[in-house]
């Protein structure tokens, strides 16, 4: 099972690309779940841009901004549901 990086944000537009790609460009088959809490800059677009190229990026949106931990909780969620171990949380 491949390991899945788990980064909550909230008006990271301007980094989150950046983040990805360097996850990415390690030696390891990750999956990268964002999860969007509604930001205003664009940030979940971005990600679905990234997503729409890349397939082991996906991005959890959700309606408004509920809270770092609840996000973590969220994208665990999602990494369990497509059976990825481990399970790394970034902040």
């Amino acid at each position: 099972m491949p390991p899945a990086v788990i980064i909550p944000t909230y008006n990271e537009s301007d980094n989150i690309a950046n983040l990805i790609s360097q996850i990415l460009a390690l030696p390891i088959d990750a999956r990268v779940i964002v999860v969007d809490d509604n930001s205003p800059d664009g940030t979940g677009d971005r990600v679905d841009e990234i997503a729409r190229r890349e397939a082991r990026v996906l991005c959890v949106h959700r309606p408004g901004k509920l809270g770092l931990g609840t996000a973590h909780i969220a994208g665990m969620r999602r990494a369990i549901e497509l059976d990825l171990d481990p399970i790394l949380t970034m902040d």
